[in-house]
Order: structure tokens, then C-alpha cells, then sequence
């Protein structure tokens, strides 16, 4: 009876140290993926224009971790409304991570009486940045 509960338990021991190992390059393959999103020191100040016209009366809208326009406004994850600073409209989103963002703007351009909107995909390339990037946007 010792001998065949002692295989027993050594036979158990055994198959869990074997299916429990794994290399260690198994868990190194894996690519890192900046995710966008607020929690970074990078603030992004966006200026929206018509034909070069800054577009004074805008909201504009970021959505993260994508270069592809959702269906509706509801769907980005930060909108805010440009205020002037030195006489040019400005959307500022501070506190960035590095990663991915599209922006959309949608305003009035009161010179030529119309509303007017526009996209473009943004990345931000570092974490270790407290810069201010400005992208204008047409």
C-alpha cells in the first residue's frame, strides 16, 4: 500500500512541474500597442480652417485608438469646443498618451456663411513628452 501511494504522489508531482513549465521567449512575442487615451503628459491643441480661414465657432472630436470616422458624433471618446487664444481658435486635449487619435472638427465658417467639417488621423510617437503638438486642421 506505501509503494503505490507513494508512486502516486510522485507520478502527480511530476506531471505538474512538466505541464506547468514554459519558455520564456513563449510570453516575448507579443507585440506592444500604444493605447491612445488620456493619462499621458502630451497636450494636443488643434486648430480647425476653411481654405486657410481659421474656423472660429467649432466643436472638435477625438476619437482613440482608431484612423477610421465613426457613424455618429456620440461614438468619440472627447469633444471640446475651440476657444480663442492670441486670436486663433483652439481645441486643446491635454494629458495624451502616445498612440493613435482621429480628429474631427465641425464649425461655421462665417466668411463664406457654411458649415463645414473635416478628419484627419493624428499619432502621437513618444510617451516621454510634456510638449504641446499642435495639428491644423483642414
Amino acid at each position: 500500500m506505501k509503494f503505490s501511494w507513494f508512486s502516486t504522489v510522485l507520478i502527480a508531482s511530476f506531471s505538474v512541474a512538466i505541464f506547468s513549465c514554459s519558455k520564456d521567449d513563449d510570453n516575448n512575442n507579443t507585440t506592444a500597442v500604444s493605447v491612445a487615451g488620456k493619462g499621458g503628459t502630451t497636450t494636443l491643441h488643434v486648430v480647425p480652417q476653411n481654405n486657410g480661414v481659421n474656423v472660429d465657432s467649432c466643436m472638435v472630436y477625438l476619437k482613440y485608438n482608431t484612423d477610421v470616422v465613426p457613424a455618429n458624433l456620440n461614438q468619440y471618446d472627447d469633444s471640446v469646443k475651440c476657444a480663442t487664444l492670441d486670436n486663433v481658435p483652439v481645441a486643446a486635449f491635454p494629458n495624451l498618451k502616445k498612440g493613435q487619435y482621429l480628429v474631427y472638427a465641425k464649425g461655421w465658417d462665417i466668411v463664406r456663411s457654411q458649415t463645414v467639417s473635416g478628419s484627419r488621423p493624428y499619432s502621437i510617437t513618444s510617451d516621454n513628452t510634456t510638449a504641446t503638438l499642435e495639428l491644423q486642421l483642414q
